[in-house]
């Protein structure tokens, strides 16, 4: 398909993209440029290029030669980079965060695009060929060589306008990890358990390669985060979402999704932690506020569909000695739940983990909830990756023993109200 391609950047990602166009054939020869020697060396001795160098300044007589170029740096090299390409006639894509680009020189076949793709781990040594299948691949201008040159590495084109990509991958992708780096402080530390390995990754990401998506798409990053603020404020202080539930006096009504019908009267506690008194129709017992919680967050994922398919919410039978459901009919014949989350199927929660970092998961818990109940979710959610599946699996911890939850809980309140103090 390409004579001769130049990968510019050998990281995770440009190394990935240089391994899946050698192992589809797409291109007779790969060069690649990047600052890091040893990269070079490697990636040559491994196979993947067949030239590499550490300046494009050696490339500047030969740049007309190639007739596909990939851009695979941080977005702070752009400026650079691209001065560099403002004359080539080559096919050019990039495959940074960021599509509104405010940088000169772009070349007039640039195609801007974003794989959907990626991992906390940096690095060449941590790239794989198969990185893109079955992922989404956006590109945010019509053409169809660089759709060919997706879907012949396994990934899904998706076409998508740059202003407005900017807009959805800012909540579906910059703001989960801008929230991982922001609470890092409070994780757990020595994770073994996949389960919460899994849900804590971000916390590993590079900040050097995200402070310039943060700071490119600052507009987009700070409208979602004061509402996903407001939205934690509210959780901090008890459970309230679109099942009805309104402001210190509260009515809810029985809906759709197996709400009952319940009064609320809430009164502060000395530790600013509200508690609840609730009047439960046709019902033998008050409801305590952690089921509130749990009935919330199952609320708010079945107005969402494709969340569902995100969780392990029920039936798994790999989990039932360590979880127990709250009977729910709709939800526990809704035939969604039956797609697990990887990192629950390969392992269940280390009840011990839990018990001894409750507080620390349990705030992460209430940050990936306020995430969720950001409105525009639902409209942007089909275009989420791994990243924001992983961040807010975390809401799978609200379906363990219930009473056993609402004991730490209460064991644990003060430190989890210190966690959020520290943020405001």
């Amino acid at each position: 398909m390409f004579q001769k391609t130049l990968i510019i950047g050998l990281g995770l990602i440009g190394g990935s993209f240089a391994r899946a166009l050698k192992q589809t054939d797409l291109s007779k020869k790969i060069f690649a440029c990047d600052s890091d020697l040893e990269t070079i060396d490697y990636a040559k001795n491994s196979g993947v290029i067949d030239e590499g160098f550490s300046d494009l300044d050696f490339l500047s007589d030969e740049l007309s030669s190639f007739d596909f170029i990939v851009v695979a740096t941080p977005l702070a090299a752009y400026d650079e980079i691209f001065f560099e390409l403002k004359n080539v006639n080559a096919l050019v894509i990039d495959l940074g965060s960021i599509k509104n680009l405010d940088v000169e020189n772009l070349p007039k076949n640039f195609v801007p695009c974003h794989p959907i793709a990626g991992s906390e781990n940096a690095g060449f040594e941590h790239s794989d060929a198969d990185l893109f299948s079955g992922k989404k691949f956006v590109i945010c201008k019509e053409n169809s060589r660089v759709a060919e040159v997706v879907k012949k590495i396994g990934a899904i084109p998706e076409f998508l306008e740059a202003k407005k990509h900017d807009e959805i991958y800012a909540l579906v992708s910059h703001l989960p990890q801008f929230l991982s780096f922001l609470t890092a402080e409070f994780s757990p530390k020595k994770i073994t358990n996949e389960f919460f390995k899994t849900a804590f990754r971000l916390d590993n990401s590079d900040p050097e390669i995200w402070s310039d998506i943060f700071e490119m798409n600052e507009e987009n990053l700070e409208k979602f985060y004061e509402k996903f603020f407001d939205n934690l404020e509210r959780n901090i202080n008890g459970p309230r979402n679109k099942c009805g539930v309104t402001s210190s006096k509260r009515e809810m009504t029985s809906s759709e999704h197996g709400v009952t019908s319940s009064k609320r009267e809430v009164t502060s506690s000395e530790h600013g932690v509200t508690s609840s008194k609730l009047e439960v129709a046709s019902s033998e017992r008050e409801m305590t506020s952690w089921e509130c919680w749990v009935k919330d967050l199952r609320c708010l994922l079945l107005t969402n569909p494709t969340l569902l398919t995100n969780f392990t919410l029920l039936n798994n039978p790999a989990l039932s000695t360590n979880f127990t459901l709250l009977t729910d009919p709709e939800l526990s014949t809704n035939s969604a739940l039956s797609t697990c989350h990887p990192a629950l199927v390969a392992g269940s929660i280390d009840q011990d983990f839990l018990t001894q970092n409750f507080a620390q998961i349990f705030f992460r818990v209430l940050v990936a909830k306020s995430l969720l109940e950001i409105p525009e979710i639902k409209k942007f959610q089909n275009y989420a990756g791994s990243g924001f599946r992983d961040f807010t699996s975390i809401v799978s911890v609200l379906n363990y023993d219930v009473e056993k939850l609402e004991n730490l809980f209460a064991q644990n309140h003060k430190k989890i109200l210190k966690f959020f103090n520290s943020l405001q």
